[in-house]
């Protein structure tokens, strides 16, 4: 909890990156020539923590613009420097139980990154570096609702309404999480920083919702599923009209 693919070394091949929280680490794991072999996959410790919170959430950008990618999640960000080694920098320990995602919410500069909490009560919150993105002192959070989400499993950054723009996704669980007032919600971003909400709907749960042009007409949909209540259950809304650029 959680996995996600991507070429994080450079070396032109992805690999399988994961939280084990068992195990209380990061892995990378390279992915063999024949990967349906019956074979273990080499592994890599990214990152292990020993005490606190436990960490979840990933994502992945150019997080400071070398051309790489990067790995977010767990409230930090992790970048590749040589061989197996991976350098960490924390950007807001208290997101370390959190969903991860990150985009140009900004335009111009380095990709912004958010995080929620996605099992839980805590703040919707984005983030932007003004200096080194090594610096942790660098990253500034900004709340978006000004009070908490309750278990924010669903988490994007996308271009909602097509006006080349970035926005943020997030969407709550019904059971456990917010019952009948959990909400899906579309945040709009003007480029600039400053959002605008809009409530998709309220008492449906969302658990790793997710955003896709699903009817084939260039633009994103969304599909949502609950966790518990109210299974089996899939929605899907659709996306009837886009911003003109």
């Amino acid at each position: 909890h959680d996995e996600m693919f991507g070429d994080f070394d450079g070396d032109g091949r992805a690999e399988l990156v994961f939280w084990n929280q068992g195990a209380r680490t990061l892995f990378l794991a390279d992915i063999p020539p024949d990967p349906k072999a019956a074979q273990p996959w080499p592994l890599t410790v990214i990152y292990s923590w020993s005490t606190g919170r436990e960490h979840e959430g990933l994502a992945k950008a150019d997080i400071d613009g070398d051309g790489n990618l990067d790995i977010i999640g767990g409230g930090r960000w992790f970048k590749h420097e040589s061989q197996t080694k991976f350098r960490c920098t924390v950007i807001d320990d208290a997101q370390r139980f959190t969903r991860s995602a990150a985009g140009q919410l900004k335009e111009g500069g380095l990709p912004e990154v958010v995080f929620v909490v996605g099992d839980g009560r805590g703040r919707l919150k984005w983030y932007e570096c003004k200096g080194s993105p090594e610096e942790s002192d660098s990253w500034i959070g900004h709340d978006l609702l000004g009070y908490d989400v309750v278990h924010g499993h669903s988490l994007d950054v996308v271009d909602i309404n097509g006006d080349g723009k970035m926005d943020i996704f997030c969407g709550e669980m019904h059971t456990p999480g917010a019952g009948a007032e959990c909400k899906l919600r579309v945040f709009y971003g003007d480029g600039g920083g400053g959002f605008s909400e809009q409530v998709i709907s309220v008492g449906i749960g969302n658990h790793e919702s997710r955003v896709a042009d699903l009817d084939g007409d260039s633009d994103l949909d969304i599909l949502d599923k609950p966790y518990t209540a109210d299974t089996p259950r899939v929605d899907v809304w659709l996306n009837t009209g886009l911003v003109s650029k």
